[in-house]
């Protein structure tokens, strides 16, 4: 089955579940094909996110990541995202004296 994974606001991933399954029965070498089904957890695990950082929705209803995956469309709402400041990338973390005069300085 082939399975659409829309990480909001990023990317879209296409992905054929018999390709996971493959990917997870490697890894658990030995176990039946009832014990390879993918679930949602593994469908992140192929695209580098952790269930912790991030909830799956199916029909705009969450389920649970630990579940066999039943639909061809998956959208993924990352509950972890870095920051961003008005600082260029370049410059080093400001110390605490520096954020201490903006504090003041009502910056």
């Amino acid at each position: 089955m082939h399975v659409t994974v829309d990480v909001k606001g990023e990317d879209t991933f296409e992905l054929e579940l018999e390709a996971v399954a493959d990917a997870e029965a490697d890894e658990s070498a030995g176990g039946s094909e009832a014990d390879t089904t993918p679930t949602y957890a593994d469908l992140l695990r192929e695209i580098d996110l952790s269930p912790h950082e991030v909830s799956v929705l199916v029909d705009g209803r969450p389920v649970p990541e630990d579940q066999p995956v039943e639909h061809d469309h998956v959208t993924v709402l990352r509950l972890i995202k870095g920051g961003s400041d008005a600082r260029s990338s370049n410059e080093p973390p400001a110390t605490a004296d520096e954020r201490r005069r903006r504090v003041d300085a009502g910056e």
